[in-house]
């Protein structure tokens, strides 16, 4: 038997209270992920649905948000977790530079080409108007010139 979306979503609620409620009775905290944010695909499968339903918009999203302002994440060490966030912070800005570089660089080209495409359009055009002129010469027997 296929559930609906709505029964589903009641069920998956449910399953979800379960599980803050166990953490809360038991003094626990929301897993977390190798980038100390919460990790949803652990809480999801253990509440028994995709993590999918965690998606922002939706109201289980807001609901794991709040509950993870109150009764937070586990945190192994906080002086750890502040300076992987400062080598994170350090990666993050080399491969910024990294890529605001290779940008400019095909910025450049695609203004080269944009150029050569002009160009290229121009002789088009005056290809055209020769050959349209030559045209014209042969039906008229006389010569024009553009």
């Amino acid at each position: 038997m296929k559930l609906s979306p709505v029964e589903k979503g009641r069920i998956n609620l449910i399953e979800y209270t379960k599980y803050v409620d166990n953490l809360r009775s038991n003094g626990k905290k929301f897993p977390i992920n190798q980038f100390g944010d919460a990790n949803l695909s652990q809480i999801a499968s253990a509440c028994g649905f995709k993590r999918q339903v965690f998606g922002k918009k939706t109201r289980m999203g807001k609901q794991l948000e709040k509950d993870i302002q109150e009764i937070g994440t586990e945190i192994d060490n906080p002086k750890l977790d502040t300076i992987s966030s400062s080598n994170r912070l350090d990666e993050y800005s080399k491969r910024l530079n990294i890529l605001t570089k290779e940008l400019n660089v095909l910025k450049a080209e695609n203004l080269s080409l944009k150029k050569q495409l002009m160009t290229l359009e121009n002789v088009q055009m005056l290809s055209d108007e020769k050959e349209a002129s030559f045209e014209h010469m042969l039906q008229t027997g006389r010569r024009f010139v553009l």
